[in-house]
């Protein structure tokens, strides 16, 4: 409604440095934003992520994670592992044990991926944004 309103969807204007081109370019940069902020505020309050969790375990198995629509799924999961996704508030949005595939139906957000397996532990955040 904004571009229809202000037809400036290609148009540099003093708020925006870089001009995207398109809707899904705005909303790319937006996405991208987001998920940068949140590396930021890592920073800032001295969150370290490798300081607590290990981030390749597993022997250097490939944890996969992706989304598709508000369905996450994580793949390449050890045999015996137990998964848990949190929102950034720090709740549990979705768990399972001993499943080598997973998939949750979980709202747009950020969330962390945890994987524990034979007292390692695995964490990883991931930004899920449904497309419009």
């Amino acid at each position: 409604m904004n571009f229809k309103r202000w037809p400036i969807l290609d148009t540099k204007v003093h708020e925006n440095p870089v001009v995207y081109g398109s809707y899904s370019g705005e909303v790319s940069n937006v996405r991208n934003y987001i998920l940068d902020r949140i590396d930021w505020l890592d920073q800032k309050m001295n969150y370290v992520s490798g300081s607590t969790f290990v981030q390749k375990p597993f022997n250097d198995e490939d944890i996969l994670i992706r989304n598709t629509g508000n369905i996450l799924y994580i793949s390449h999961i050890p045999s015996g592992a137990q998964v848990k996704v949190y929102d950034i508030y720090g709740t549990i949005r979705a768990e399972g044990i001993n499943k080598t595939e997973f998939s949750a139906k979980l709202n747009s957000g950020i969330y962390i991926v945890v994987l524990n397996h034979k007292g390692q532990t695995y964490a990883r955040k991931y930004g899920l944004f449904q497309n419009r």
